[in-house]
This record gives structure tokens, C-alpha cells and sequence, in this order.
């Protein structure tokens, strides 16, 4: 929300009365919304916040919270270890 130089759009308008009201329903009754359900680990749910009034999009549950980002961060951590056994390995080899 803040402070805009710029006219809100139909979107901005309608998701400048929802987001508040979440706030205010979580700290009234501990949920955001009725199908609102806490973290699930395994799961790695969220509550997707977007508003589209040309499709009747608004904020829903979801599930796989920024899946691709979380597995190419796990994928790193495996590379670097894999660069790291291998840098030891040859560096030892290199200074024998």
C-alpha cells in the first residue's frame, strides 16, 4: 500500500480493502481468512495474496511456497560441497 504517485488500478483498489482486513481478522481470531491454514512443513503452504477482478481472483491457500527458488538454493549447497570435496581432494594431491 504506502503512498502513491500513481492512480491505483481496479486490482489495487480492491486488494487496499482486503489486505487490512487480514491483518485485523488474523489479530481478532488468528486467521486471516476461514480456509486459512497454519504452516504446514511438508507442505510449504501460503497464503497467496493477489487480486484479479477481470477473473474473480483473491487470496487463497497454496501449497509449494517458491518451490523452484528453495530447490536451486538445495542444489547450490550440493554443488558447493561437491566443489569443495573436489578442491580439497586435488589440492592435496597437487601439494604431495
Amino acid at each position: 500500500m504506502g503512498v502513491h504517485t500513481f492512480e491505483l488500478d481496479a486490482n489495487e483498489k480492491v486488494l487496499a480493502v482486503i489486505y487490512p482486513k487480514l491483518f485485523i481478522d488474523f489479530v481478532k481470531s488468528g486467521k486471516p481468512r476461514q480456509d486459512w491454514t497454519p504452516l504446514q512443513k511438508e507442505l510449504d503452504n501460503y497464503m497467496h495474496i493477489d487480486v484479479n477482478v477481470d477473473n474473480g481472483t483473491l487470496p487463497y491457500m497454496a501449497n509449494g511456497y517458491e518451490k523452484e527458488v528453495i530447490n536451486y538454493w538445495k542444489m547450490m549447497k550440493e554443488f558447493d560441497d561437491d566443489l569443495t570435496r573436489l578442491k580439497m581432494k586435488y589440492t592435496m594431491e597437487f601439494t604431495q
